[in-house]
C-alpha cells in the first residue's frame, strides 16, 4: 500500500473545548508529567521519569510517525488555551484503510476526572471514519481500568470481547477487553 500522506490531512475541528493537534516543543511539561505516572510509561513509549531532552525526543518521534504515514499520535489540548493535556492516537494506519484501526489515549494525571479522554475519543472517532475510510475503531483496555472503560463507552464504544493474556504490561501478560465502535 502507498504511504499515507498524514502531514496534509486536515485535523478535526475543536469541539467540547478540546482540540487534537500535532505535538510541539511547548508540550514537554505534559510529556514529563505522563512520564512520572506509574502506568503511562508501561503502556506507551514514554520513558519513565524522562528529562526534557527525552521528552523532546519522544515528541519528535510522534511527529515523525505522522510524517512517515504510519500512525496518527496527536496531542489533546484545551481549545481555549492550547495547553497539552494528553495524547490520542490511531495506530498502524498503513494496513487499515477500509477495515478497522486501533486507537489509544492517555491523559496527564492532574487532568483526570474530567472525561477528557472520552471527549477527545469522540472527536477522534467521528473524524477518523471519514479521514481514513475505515469501518471500525478498536480499543484494548485492561478490565480493571474503569476510567478508560467509561471513556470508551461515553464515546459510543461497546464491549466486544475479552482477550486472555493479550498484552505484556510491566513484564506480566494481562487480560484485555476489546471495545469497538463501528461507523
Amino acid at each position: 500500500m502507498d504511504k499515507l500522506n498524514l502531514d496534509k490531512l486536515n485535523l478535526p475541528d475543536p469541539a467540547d473545548n478540546l482540540r487534537l493537534r500535532r505535538w510541539s516543543s511547548k508540550d514537554v511539561d505534559c510529556v514529563q508529567k505522563a512520564a512520572r505516572d506509574p502506568y503511562i510509561p508501561l503502556v506507551t513509549s514514554i520513558p519513565a521519569n524522562c528529562d526534557e531532552s527525552q521528552a523532546l525526543a519522544w515528541i519528535g518521534r510522534q511527529n515523525q510517525k505522522i510524517s512517515d504515514g504510519t500512525d496518527m499520535p496527536l496531542c489533546i489540548a484545551v481549545a481555549t488555551t492550547n495547553e497539552a493535556v494528553g495524547m490520542m492516537g490511531i495506530f498502524a494506519l498503513q494496513s487499515v484503510v477500509g477495515g478497522s484501526a486501533r486507537c489509544g489515549y492517555w491523559v496527564s494525571p492532574e487532568k483526570r476526572g474530567q472525561n477528557i479522554s472520552g471527549r477527545a475519543l469522540a472527536i477522534m472517532t467521528s473524524w477518523a471514519f471519514d479521514a481514513f475510510s475505515i469501518d471500525a475503531l478498536e480499543l484494548l483496555i485492561e478490565p480493571e481500568n474503569i476510567a478508560s472503560i467509561c471513556a470508551a463507552e461515553s464515546a459510543g464504544y461497546s464491549l466486544h470481547n475479552t482477550l486472555t493474556l493479550q498484552k505484556d504490561i510491566g513484564g506480566r501478560l494481562r487480560d484485555m477487553v476489546l471495545y469497538i465502535r463501528r461507523k
